[in-house]
């Protein structure tokens, strides 16, 4: 029997700007990946279980043997070993409490882009320490006496704040109350740096020629941390990367007995929709302008503040448990495949003198889609192979396909 659907994948829909908002969408689009937060960006979008190992994959585990996966349960107490070991940290299990979390707000992560073909222009920029740093008499991040340079170089992001990638603006943020907490005896409230960067796979930033300059004035680098060191404090945000979201840090903080910040973006995932703002998340807004503000917020708010991160961590807790997960797996994954099978319509009562979707496709103007893969579906790996053809060598090249001459 015929059926036919659209499936996308990836960081997030490549969409061009040019085609947005798309609101005369009938037929759905399985977007496993992350998705438009506006409904009304891509109405006939559903956001799906993305291709990662807290989502679709633990959705595949589910379905194949009933079994909550890792990446969703606890990680037990040091003090106790089992064999069912999973890899959340929860304060209970490591003695956490509130009271005594470091309070200030932590982030640790990688150098990536941000919705690069679906930003405004001029696009937003990793800055460049060549740009922004003197050299010379550099200091390095000796905070016991701060260099001109590194005072200079805080200035210089400040000024061009509006021109960075989110994680850019948290690091400039974090710089800035380095600033003004040094010689105070204060925390600075924020603690935002980049502990890695992509060149075959990720790389350390500490140490490495590309950071060399920042990493000289104490700026927007640090040593990465495991996730029981993260538990220890207060505050987390889950600052959105290449696809606008954090695939697997969002999960990971609400797990936490801190309180997290939520990053707004244009897009979301699937599991977004399950959560709601100021009960299990403080939500702050994509150029982070509000982040100090909300943070001073929950500073001054702390039994509200507690309650919210209470919430997040008590809906980790229930995802991580059979009836949490298997509601999840009915409501986010099966529900949406049946309702998309039972609306279909087969091509010959929509598209009279038709017989195939690839009729509809040949009958557009100007078509750009080209099949390259089959896949039988019966097996979960070596099922697919491409179909070949000067088209379809272009295409996994990664050359765009013009269309038919």
């Amino acid at each position: 029997p015929e059926l036919v659907f659209a499936v996308g994948s990836g960081d997030y829909p490549h969409v061009r700007p040019s085609k947005l908002p798309h609101a005369e969408g009938v037929a759905p689009v399985l977007m496993f990946g992350s998705a438009f937060r506006d409904p009304g960006m891509y109405s006939n979008m559903m956001a799906m279980p993305m291709p990662e190992q807290h989502h679709l994959f633990c959705f595949q585990e589910w379905l194949d043997t009933g079994r909550v996966c890792k990446e969703m349960r606890a990680r037990n107490s040091p003090l106790v070993e089992r064999v069912d070991q999973g890899e959340l940290v929860f304060g209970e299990e490591y003695g956490l409490e509130w009271h005594d979390l470091i309070p200030q707000l932590v982030w640790r992560g990688t150098d990536f882009g941000f919705l690069p073909t679906i930003q405004d222009r001029p696009s937003l920029v990793h800055p460049n320490s060549k740009t922004f740093v003197r050299t010379g008499q550099a200091k390095g991040n000796n905070l016991v006496g701060i260099g001109d340079n590194r005072v200079d170089a805080i200035q210089a992001l400040n000024e061009k704040y509006d021109t960075l990638l989110p994680r850019w603006k948290g690091a400039a943020l974090t710089a800035e109350a380095e600033l003004q907490a040094h010689g105070t005896g204060k925390l600075p409230w924020a603690n935002i740096k980049f502990s890695a960067y992509l060149e075959a796979g990720k790389s350390a930033t500490v140490g490495s020629l590309k950071y060399k300059g920042w990493e000289s004035v104490g700026i927007g680098v640090d040593k990465g941390m495991p996730l029981t060191d993260l538990a220890k404090y207060k505050y987390h945000i889950d600052l959105g990367g290449g696809g606008g979201t954090t695939w697997s840090g969002t999960i990971e903080k609400l797990a936490m007995p801190g309180l997290l910040f939520h990053h707004l973006t244009p897009t979301k995932d699937y599991i977004h929709d399950r959560l709601r703002p100021w009960k299990h998340y403080i939500p702050v807004s994509s150029d982070l302008l509000d982040l100090k503000r909300k943070f001073d917020w929950a500073e001054s708010h702390p039994q509200q503040s507690k309650r919210i991160a209470d919430a997040g961590t008590a809906f980790m807790r229930h995802l991580g448990t059979p009836e949490g997960f298997g509601r999840m797996f009915q409501e986010d994954f099966v529900e949406p495949m049946r309702r998309v099978i039972e609306a279909y319509q087969p091509v010959a009562s929509t598209h009279p003198g038709m017989t195939s979707w690839k009729d509809v496709l040949q009958s557009m103007e100007d078509c750009r889609v080209i099949p390259v893969m089959e896949c039988s579906g019966m097996e979960l790996k070596g099922s697919c192979h491409l179909v070949g053809g000067d088209d379809v060598m272009k295409w996994s090249k990664g050359m765009y396909y013009k269309g038919p001459k």
